[in-house]
């Protein structure tokens, strides 16, 4: 009877130790399990989707309090502090590191406007005559891809390097390009309609008179990339793409793009250059 009433006592202490109090609910260690995975993964998918394009420091500041409030529900009192605190501490840090989110405030939409020009035969508009309402449709060589409103859209892949996409939205369109050769070195990139040099090659950006149309030069002169808003429906993109490994891919308007047997219409995905 007195060996029962111990292992029921100890038991009984056992359930007690494991069930913890959080915002005033007990939670048992199944449902502890299960807070954790859910505070995890809903932090994830808001941060991916919501806070880190805006905000780094609150998305950082978000993580730290997934795994604080993770901590407190699975922790003695002095562990979980330090724990709470240490996560804090680390996302303090990393934002120093990271820095803050660029400015969509500061970004000039109007970089590049679309002229009165009318869209080439393509293939895209042979096989839907009417794009998607709200669309808009970027011309690259003999191919096309359709970009879609609100969505951040690739446009080109050269040899798994994710090499051009496109947002757009009412504001205008925000362009997104990572130029680079065949060693995968980068020449230079364009972030937000905004030009990102590297270090030890100099590019020169020449835009037209109009605002149509951007090019992107060398120092010897040569273009590597040029985009053109033809109209309010249709931009056009060429230059010279190329990943580590993979030779460069010289893409001309209205030509085959090198290694691809038959052009080809993407429907808010990229084309892929073999």
């Amino acid at each position: 009877m007195d060996q029962f009433s111990q292992n029921e006592g100890a038991s009984s202490l056992y359930r007690r130790r494991r069930t913890v109090k959080l915002f005033g609910f007990r939670l048992g260690p199944r449902r502890q399990v299960t807070y954790a995975a859910i505070t995890i993964i809903l932090s994830i998918f808001v941060n991916f989707v919501f806070l880190w394009p805006v905000s780094h420091f609150w998305a950082l500041m978000l993580i730290a309090l997934a795994i604080s409030s993770v901590v407190l529900s699975d922790a003695k009192r002095r562990t979980a502090i330090i724990g709470a605190v240490a996560a804090f501490a680390v996302a303090g840090a990393l934002f120093g590191i990271i820095g803050p989110a660029p400015s969509l405030d500061g970004i000039n939409r109007a970089w590049i406007v679309p002229r009165a020009e009318p869209t080439p035969a393509n293939i895209c508009t042979a096989q839907n005559p009417e794009l998607p309402l709200g669309s808009k449709l970027m011309l690259i060589g003999d191919s096309g891809v359709i970009v879609h409103a609100g969505s951040n859209t690739p446009l080109l892949s050269v040899g798994g390097c994710k090499s051009a996409a496109l947002l757009q939205n009412s504001s205008g369109v925000l362009f997104h390009a990572d130029v680079r050769d065949k060693d995968g070195v980068q020449l230079f990139g364009i972030v937000n309609n905004q030009l990102q040099l590297a270090a030890g090659n100099p590019v020169y950006q020449e835009r037209a008179q109009d605002r149509g149309a951007v090019t992107f030069n060398n120092e010897g002169g040569e273009e590597l990339l040029h985009i053109e808003y033809l109209n309010s429906r249709t931009l056009r993109l060429r230059g010279v793409f190329a990943c580590r490994g993979h030779a460069p891919a010289r893409i001309e308007d209205g030509k085959a793009i090198p290694g691809m047997q038959a052009p080809v219409c993407q429907d808010g995905k990229a084309i892929l250059v073999p």
